[in-house]
């Protein structure tokens, strides 16, 4: 068996802002969303074939940028730094990703003009 890289990895996320009036079974249209979700942290960590560690656990959230609290939402520099993880990577190893943490990243990284990270 060949020696691959795996990434595990996970993601937190700021709630959309929404202005609506319902609170139960809302149906809320495009234009009523104020502000999208946004990545607000990630952590990963890479590791052999077998799930050994090869490094340590590695993070990126909006607070590392100075001056965060100013756009909260502004999750480039989390986006930035998994994807980078992320194509360095053979596999991808995450709970529920495929149907949330892929996605939300995915999109996030479209926003920002970058390239989405293949499926793996």
């Amino acid at each position: 068996m060949s020696k691959v890289d795996l990434l595990a990895f996970d993601i937190e996320t700021l709630p959309n802002i929404v202005s609506t009036f319902r609170l139960f079974k809302a149906n809320i249209r495009q234009e009523s969303i104020i502000e999208y979700t946004s990545m607000f942290c990630a952590a990963w960590q890479v590791c052999d074939h077998m799930g050994k560690p090869k490094s340590g656990i590695q993070s990126a959230s909006i607070i590392d940028k100075p001056g965060f609290e100013k756009d909260i939402y502004n999750d480039y520099h989390v986006v930035k730094a998994l994807r980078d993880a992320m194509l360095s990577a053979d596999m991808y190893l995450f709970q529920n990703g495929r149907k949330f943490d892929l996605r939300i990243f995915n999109t996030r990284a479209l926003y920002h003009g970058l390239d989405p990270v293949p499926q793996k």
